[in-house]
């Protein structure tokens, strides 16, 4: 572990702003469309949706309280995991400065780390 990780870890971090990337939008919205066009289920799309949008704005309150991955890699890199409320979904952030960026979005049956990982290292 580096000094700059241990200081990550360490601080007490503020988050002001919520933001997610462009490649997180487009895994939401594969999700979604898949719940509505191939499942055939609207209304549960829309509920996804409405989750995504719950557990996005509770980062909020909650980014620096939430645990670093359990991966060491992704742990070093400072990136966490918030699930969505109802639904088995979650998101994958980082926070830099007083932003969380919401970098991925998975379903709880996905290998994450290993698909992550191979996205980010």
């Amino acid at each position: 572990m580096t000094l700059k990780t241990l200081y990550v870890r360490l601080r007490w971090i503020v988050v002001s702003k919520v933001v997610m990337t462009r490649k997180a939008q487009a895994q939401l919205r594969e999700y979604i469309r898949y719940i509505r066009f191939r499942l055939k289920n609207s209304q549960a799309a829309s509920s996804v949706m409405a989750d995504a949008r719950k557990t996005k704005a509770a980062l909020l309150n909650v980014a620096d309280s939430l645990k670093y991955c359990d991966d060491e890699e992704l742990k070093d890199l400072g990136y966490k995991t918030i699930h969505f409320h109802t639904h088995n979904y979650f998101f994958v952030f980082e926070v830099r400065g007083s932003t969380a960026f919401i970098v991925a979005v998975y379903h709880d049956l996905q290998d994450y780390e290993n698909l992550f990982k191979s996205e980010v290292l």
